[in-house]
């Protein structure tokens, strides 16, 4: 660190986020001494306590209402304390406020930066959105009938339930757009594309959902995460290009504007379902779940690629992906959970990989073109009706560890001829009923 001379270390210190990295910093090296004396903007929250390490500020920031204001009254009825007031030259609002708010503060060198639009601001000001806002509040479109709409360029953010079972055939989001609210497209069933998602990296939990003529949607690298719902129902979708990176944010700290990546990344539960004209998706970047029912009844989905980062499916997840018929299971995956490829009715063959421990309930049920399956000797448990009606599957060795065989696991296997091993103490009822042939313990059962 001592390397970096005292103009660069103020610039390294501007991501600082509390004062103790300030004086810590000052310990270092001798030319790191005074270093908060160049500062004429405060780089993190400050007080009467701390103003004094930061002497020639200028300019304030305020990233939260609760920040102090220095005896600087901001907003209408705001209480000021009896303490000593300082004056700046700028005092910068960053933290989100509404448009009523900026238009009654009458202390004209505040600038504020992240100016909501809502609903109440437009039955007040007009249904016009002015060129300061950021973003466009919760609700704000809500069942409009308008057909096209052109937001502005200064708009960074759209609420939740934004344009919400709106007429919309078209939309052109401007480029600075980066964060679709939840449910902020839902039941826009005449929606039919949207243009310039160029720099969105984020998208909440039903955006699109149910938007049923959305054909074709292209996020480019700057997305990083694919919620619950978002394009459920969406049953013309036929393409849609994720991000390479994909990864998930948890928390955006408002300091310095600096994000820390700390969560892991998942595709929603519902994220595709019932789009059923999908025909082909690949899953890239460090995706680490795929969530219940990600997938289910996405008839004609043929090709998945799955990430081998992957390491949990839920419940459900391939569920009636009836056109499926070759997957690639990722060699971090511990369990496949009930009914993950049930009704897959296309699916020929399967390998579970070497560290599966569990196959769930009615995973593999009426798979009835499963013709071979091949279970990894680390496999010490497969669920009720596991196997059941697959009616195409000739031979399945199973593992040494499994002790039971649950009931209805290999029902209705028509052609299935089996060996049950010794290592197997019970076998539950209907476990093999209307298989081909059962040898157990060196018996023919049937």
């Amino acid at each position: 660190m001592s390397h970096i001379d005292g103009y660069n270390m103020m610039v390294v210190s501007q991501y600082f986020t509390s004062i103790n990295d300030f004086i810590m910093l000052e310990f270092v090296n001798k030319k790191y001494r005074f270093n908060t004396e160049k500062f004429h903007t405060n780089p993190i929250p400050i007080n009467y306590k701390t103003i004094k390490y930061f002497p020639k500020i200028e300019t304030l920031n305020i990233w939260s209402i609760l920040d102090e204001t220095f005896g600087n009254n901001i907003f209408q009825n705001q209480q000021i304390y009896l303490s000593p007031k300082f004056d700046f030259f700028r005092i910068n609002v960053w933290f989100e406020v509404n448009y009523t708010s900026t238009q009654t503060c009458k202390n004209t060198n505040v600038s504020f930066k992240n100016v909501i639009y809502t609903t109440t601001d437009g039955e007040k000001y007009g249904k016009k959105i002015p060129n300061n806002i950021k973003k466009i509040g919760d609700n704000y479109f809500k069942l409009v009938h308008f057909t096209s709409f052109q937001i502005s360029q200064n708009v960074t953010s759209l609420g939740d339930n934004c344009f919400e079972e709106c007429n919309l055939k078209l939309l052109k989001l401007p480029c600075n757009v980066y964060i679709l609210g939840k449910n902020c497209f839902l039941n826009c069933r005449k929606l039919e594309a949207i243009e310039s998602l160029t720099f969105v990296t984020e998208i909440g939990e039903n955006c699109f959902c149910n938007c049923k003529h959305l054909s074709s949607v292209k996020f480019t690298e700057n997305l990083c995460n694919l919620p619950n719902s978002c394009f459920e129902c969406c049953k013309n979708l036929q393409e849609i290009a994720v991000p390479s990176r994909l990864h998930a944010i948890d928390d955006k700290l408002k300091f310095n504007n600096s994000i820390q990546d700390n969560k892991k990344c998942c595709i929603g539960d519902k994220a595709f379902r019932y789009c059923v004209s999908l025909k082909w998706f690949e899953i890239r970047g460090d995706v680490d779940e795929i969530g219940d029912k990600c997938f289910q009844y996405c008839d004609v989905l043929s090709h998945l690629e799955i990430p081998s980062s992957v390491s949990k499916l839920g419940n459900y997840c391939f569920n009636g992906c009836n056109s499926l018929s070759t997957l690639k299971l990722p060699v971090k995956l511990l369990i496949i959970p009930q009914m993950c490829f049930g009704e897959c009715q296309k699916l020929q063959t399967i390998c579970v990989p070497y560290g599966v421990t569990s196959i769930g309930c009615y995973c593999f049920n009426e798979c009835i073109t499963l013709q071979s399956v091949v279970i990894s000797e680390s496999v010490c448990h497969i669920g009720e009706g596991a196997f059941c009606h697959c009616e195409s599957l000739k031979t399945i060795k199973i593992p040494s560890l499994i002790k039971e065989i649950t009931s209805g696991c290999f029902k209705g296997c028509l052609s299935l001829d089996v060996v049950v091993p010794n290592t197997i103490i019970t076998v539950q009822k209907n476990s093999f009923k209307n298989c081909r042939s059962v040898t157990y313990q060196n018996s023919k059962l049937f």
